[in-house]
């Protein structure tokens, strides 16, 4: 799994990674929950701030000599924040695919939200961040359930490398992914 913005490639999920996490999620939905989970972590921030800020924007507006007020959280930001600096859209690819954008006034609000300089730099490391994090996680849970198991099959040690561990793992007899538990989602 490649996922890029703007064409660049910024994290790459291996294939042995990729079966770690499907340990914890199902097959048919892993590759949208991924999508999903890259689109919250740059979009939560935006949403987040627009909400705390809307009653003030609203008097803004107001005092600015508005007669209407925009129902969209983008457009009533966008106004308020139209002497800010502005920023190109985002293309956020998955395996060469365009998942989603980040847009301008998305970008806008990010840099507001978090006070940063870089939010190009921002977005990216916390798109690498919660891809990362959720295959740390799964490999945790993963190492924590097989290391009882293999233990109890007679093995005394296991490879402390990940990869190298699920590998094992994976080339168990009754070893299931969450696809192959049965388990409802």
């Amino acid at each position: 799994m490649k996922i890029a913005c703007d064409g660049k490639e910024i994290l790459v999920l291996s294939d042995i990674q990729k079966m770690v996490i499907k340990n914890d999620i199902h097959s048919d939905i892993f590759e949208s929950d991924m999508k999903r989970r890259l689109e919250y972590i740059v979009t939560h921030p935006a949403e987040h701030y627009c909400n705390m800020n809307r009653p003030s924007w609203i008097e803004i507006v107001k005092l600015n000599g508005m007669k209407e007020v925009p129902l969209n959280r983008y457009s009533l930001a966008d106004e308020v924040l139209k002497d800010k600096p502005s920023f190109p859209d985002i293309s956020v690819s998955v395996d060469g695919e365009e998942a989603f954008k980040i847009l301008s006034i998305k970008r806008k609000l990010i840099r507001e939200a978090t006070s940063t300089k870089d939010c190009y730099s921002w977005c990216v490391d916390k798109m690498k961040f919660v891809l990362l994090h959720k295959y740390e996680r799964c490999m945790q849970r993963l190492r924590q359930e097989w290391e009882a198991r293999l233990a109890a099959k007679g093995f005394s040690s296991v490879p402390s490398d990940d990869d190298e561990f699920a590998n094992l793992v994976f080339s168990q007899p009754d070893y299931k992914n969450r696809s192959e538990r049965k388990i409802n989602f």
